[in-house]
């Protein structure tokens, strides 16, 4: 029974009763009183109802738990829900680590999350992720343990649309999925409210850019509905269409946790619905947290402070590899409509001393700041490069917004190099000979730049070295890489070597030198107009030389320009593709004055 309706017949029943009641009684039946508000002018109680609406809805959501878990975080976050007590627990994917072909390791991982989460006291809704459905094999355990990766259900009268993001263990959402959400949104039309579970944030995609998401989302253009998902594991509360969509942090996946400001903190959601729109709150482990700390607003200023981008440490490249000191700058980018405060120490490193070497520094919205300093070497016998590569730079950067002081420190390194001369040899041969000599040869132990950097994982996997050379006509770039897989390459895919040149007039130049288990042991000759190269695959080496006349690339000052690039690709258990790049990647913002220059040794 809802509520509780009196008449006069019913009053002297009541009365009648009363005296017959034990004082046990009394005390329940003037608590029912109280409940339909005829007692209250005898207790200490506000004017308000109870909130005992039996169709009010309370749930709670976990993120993501992967992509760098961390130990008993979820162990206790499901102690603490059954502290909670919602109605049900519902995930945004990520709930293994997954990725893997191995069946037999694809169980082991989802037997584990069952058992963590087994000590839940209420139901828990399986919502896949990336980590989850990667591929064809854990989709098929998905669905032999599971069912279905993505499904709706009704309760107390509200939609919940649960969505699979890695369709068909691919990213996007395919025809069949979308026409599975049309028909559940067709049938449900009249539900009070309406609640979307995905894993990747494909909303946040622009126009069409929304992996078929677009599609569903056409469908909801008309019904109220808030939407969560995951992924990035940095929370993010927005409005699209009218509606809230949010993007949580994590519940034990690798995060950074440098706090709730900025997004980064392990967390619960709960959601509570009753006659109006949900209310939403995220719970840290260890305190509540209001589901705006970091919207639309702020969410511009966090990012700016998380990826440092405020902070551009200019590379110097010197003249000579002594240099009795060296002149450096600091750009700070405030890209911004409020001030940047920039403070910090810059401390000496190997005795190299800065001046200045404190900071204190505001940067005006949206310009740019240039500080000048100066590296000396504090034991006065000058600095060599050829024994330090870059210096760290650590400045922290403070915005204060809406009445919150958001601060950060970033950490940058100043590249140092300088213009090398190039070995002087008489031949072809004798520059491919000298590559045994370390002095005159480079590694690429640190790249300047990799585009998919965590593909590489260091020298075992490839090592590249190269050493560049002239006599009287040419220049020569000779390169060797060792690789623990090769992969037959072309000009679109597999191992290669991408070799880079200015000529005499500035005109950049790139050549694709694929790897081929084709290459006999005896050397292959090609030709790219002026440029000669000859590869050769023996063993676990592949050489290649490029031979370019100078006249061809030698500018007014004696100087030309060269880089070198390795494409590694390894394809087991899946394809997984790393360049790396001796200097960063020419006609990109990484790209600076004289990178990759060396000098003649003939005048």
């Amino acid at each position: 029974m809802d509520y509780f309706h009196f008449n006069n017949q019913s009053l002297k029943v009541l009365q009648l009763t009363w005296f017959k009641l034990s004082h046990t009684a009394l005390f329940v039946l003037s608590t029912l009183l109280v409940q339909q508000g005829l007692a209250r002018q005898s207790l200490p109680v506000t004017n308000k109802s109870w909130n005992d609406d039996t169709s009010s809805l309370h749930f709670a959501i976990i993120s993501d738990l992967w992509g760098g878990r961390r130990s008993a975080i979820f162990e206790d976050a499901v102690a603490k829900l059954n502290l909670l007590q919602p109605q049900f627990v519902i995930s945004v994917g990520d709930l293994i680590d997954g990725k893997s072909y191995d069946s037999a390791e694809i169980n082991r991982q989802w037997n584990e999350f069952d058992r963590d989460i087994a000590p839940l006291q209420m139901p828990f809704f399986y919502v896949p992720g990336n980590h989850d459905i990667s591929n064809e094999v854990m989709e098929k355990e998905w669905r032999r343990r599971l069912g279905q990766p993505y499904y709706h259900f009704i309760y107390k009268h509200v939609l919940f649309l649960c969505v699979n993001t890695e369709d068909g263990g691919n990213g996007g959402i395919r025809k069949d999925q979308i026409d599975y959400f049309r028909k559940a949104i067709g049938e449900n039309k009249d539900v009070r409210w309406t609640f979307l579970f995905m894993h990747r944030p494909v909303w946040q995609g622009k126009g069409q850019r929304q992996e078929g998401y677009e599609q569903i989302e056409s469908l909801l253009q008309d019904r109220r509905y808030t939407l969560f998902s995951g992924h990035h594991h940095t929370y993010l509360s927005s409005i699209k269409n009218r509606n809230k969509h949010f993007v949580l942090g994590s519940t034990s996946g690798g995060s950074d946790l440098r706090g709730e400001k900025f997004g980064e903190y392990d967390h619960i959601t709960l959601v509570s619905l009753t006659k109006n729109e949900p209310v939403v709150v995220n719970l840290k482990l260890d305190g509540i947290i209001k589901e705006d700390i970091v919207n639309d607003s702020s969410h511009t200023v966090t990012q700016c402070l998380i990826n440092g981008s405020w902070l551009y440490p200019l590379p110097i490249v010197a003249d000579s590899v002594h240099m009795p000191q060296l002149s450096g700058k600091l750009v700070l980018q405030n890209r911004l409509a409020i001030p940047l405060q920039v403070t910090g120490q810059l401390n000496s490193h190997k005795d190299i001393e800065w001046s200045p070497a404190t900071i204190d520094r505001t940067v005006s919205p949206g310009t740019n700041d240039t500080i000048d300093v100066t590296l000396k070497n504090n034991k006065g016998n000058g600095i060599r490069l050829d024994s330090i590569d870059q210096l760290p730079v650590k400045l922290t950067g403070a915005y204060l917004f809406n009445d919150y002081n958001y601060s950060l420190a970033a950490q940058k390194e100043m590249l140092m190099s300088w213009k090398r001369i190039a070995v002087k040899v008489r031949s072809a041969s004798e520059a491919a000979g000298n590559m045994q000599e370390y002095r005159h040869t480079l590694y690429l132990d640190h790249p300047e730049f990799i585009k998919e950097p965590w593909y590489w994982t260091g020298k075992d996997d490839s090592e590249i070295r190269f050493q560049v050379s002239c006599d009287e006509v040419n220049s020569y770039v000779t390169i060797e890489v060792k690789d623990d897989q090769w992969v037959a390459g072309n000009a679109d895919r597999g191992d290669g070597i991408l070799f880079y040149y200015e000529d005499k007039n500035a005109a950049q130049h790139s050549v694709m030198i694929p790897v081929s288990e084709e290459v006999p042991a005896n050397k292959k000759y090609k030709y790219t107009g002026d440029i000669k190269i000859v590869s050769a695959l023996a063993g676990n080496v592949f050489q290649v030389q490029c031979t370019l006349p100078l006249s061809l690339i030698k500018k007014a000052d004696n100087s030309f320009r060269i880089n070198v690039a390795y494409r590694d690709e390894d394809q087991l258990p899946k394809k997984e593709t790393a360049i790396l790049y001796w200097k960063p990647l020419w006609k990109t913002q990484e790209d600076y004055v004289d990178s990759g220059v060396f000098l003649s040794p003939l005048k």
